[in-house]
This record gives structure tokens, sequence and C-alpha cells, in this order.
């Protein structure tokens, strides 16, 4: 499994097994940033805190009707 396709399954899993019943929005980015964040610092996958938030930003700026 390639690199990216491993840390969209671990997302994918730990979102749907949240040790909570009640969350909000942080928490959904808290697992998430604990998932991705061991990868920020691999020089192969070529992935950083800022491409990941401007990737972020990017998309909800296409929901929100902000995309410039």
């Amino acid at each position: 499994m390639s690199k990216f396709k491993n840390v969209c399954s671990e997302i994918s899993e730990r979102l749907n097994n949240l040790p909570y019943d009640n969350a909000d929005i942080s928490d959904v980015g808290n697992e998430i940033g604990i998932i991705i964040a061991k990868y920020f610092d691999d020089k192969d996958f070529g992935w950083d805190k800022d491409g990941f938030i401007d990737g972020l930003n990017h998309g909800i700026s296409l929901t929100d009707g902000t995309h410039g």
C-alpha cells in the first residue's frame, strides 16, 4: 500500500472508531493531525504542515464561496 493510501486508511479507520460519542470539528482536526504529523518529516513523502493547511483552506474556500 502506498504511503498516501496508508494515511487515508488510518484517518478513515480512526474517524470511524472515535473513542467518544460527543465530539466537535476540533476533535476531527485533532485526530487527523495526530495521524498526518507522523509523516511531516518524511523527506521522500514531501509533506509539511503548511502544505496541509493550504490544502485544507483551499477545500473550505471551494465550499464556502470564498475561493478567489
